[in-house]
């Protein structure tokens, strides 16, 4: 019978054999390398972003966590004038405010303006510390203060002259907290300057009308300086009414 003879396998066949098998192993090392690169990438992209946020201008903008950093960096800054920062509805910066009180010892003029903003009695402790502050002015809607708090702060800081709170607390309480205080510190204090009323109230535009015209521009209605109109001219218009009942501008 004729038949085809097998062959033994020789040295040559079994190393062949031997070296498909290790490139076929080499694959998943190749995907394996490819795939810590990738990770390699994102962890340096990860750090990229947390550094951006660390070093952005804007970081604690709603929170006010900024102003700690800012009465840190200018101990000599005079001027801080704050207008609805954050969210309009909630003043939600009052406790980073009053840990950065301590830190701007060179505070002359401070005005606040926003909604639900509460004048009590932890504000006015941490606000004694700006031991330089000599004008203070409050515009907030739906805001409320306490009068002892605020009698407090007067009396702690003595080179305090120009003091304006614009809420929504009652004539009466208004009325009575700024004669108590003109009447208490009138006489150590010659320039002083009390305005204490609801700040939507009818009379409000008249009580305005009696500020002295530089704290009035400078810190209540806080007047821009560029195109200014002749001293004067932008006061506030007050309705009048006269003995027949008329109103008038």
């Amino acid at each position: 019978m004729s038949g085809r003879k097998r062959k033994h396998p020789t040295k040559d066949d079994s190393v062949g054999t031997a070296k498909r098998q290790n490139v076929g192993k080499q694959k998943p090392k190749q995907k394996a390398k490819k795939s810590i690169n990738t990770k390699g990438k994102q962890k340096g992209k990860q750090t990229a972003t947390k550094n951006e946020d660390s070093d952005g201008c804007l970081v604690g903008i709603i929170s006010g966590s900024f102003l700690s950093h800012i009465a840190k960096q200018c101990p000599q800054l005079k001027q801080l004038h704050l207008s609805y920062l954050g969210l309009t509805a909630h003043c939600i910066y009052t406790n980073q405010l009053c840990q950065a009180f301590q830190h701007f010892t060179s505070l002359i003029d401070l005005r606040l303006e926003h909604a639900y903003l509460s004048i009590d009695q932890l504000f006015c402790r941490s606000a004694r510390k700006c031991r330089s502050l000599q004008r203070f002015c409050v515009v907030s809607k739906n805001g409320s203060l306490d009068p002892d708090a605020v009698t407090g702060l007067m009396s702690e800081l003595p080179r305090l002259m120009v003091l304006q709170l614009f809420t929504d607390s009652t004539q009466t309480m208004c009325k009575k907290l700024m004669k108590a205080l003109k009447d208490r510190f009138q006489s150590t204090r010659p320039a002083l300057s009390v305005t204490i009323y609801p700040l939507f109230d009818q009379d409000t535009a008249y009580v305005m009308n009696k500020i002295p015209t530089k704290h009035l521009e400078e810190l209540t209605i806080f007047s821009s300086k560029i195109c200014q109109q002749p001293p004067g001219q932008c006061r506030v218009k007050a309705k009048t009414r006269d003995r027949s009942g008329k109103v008038t501008v």
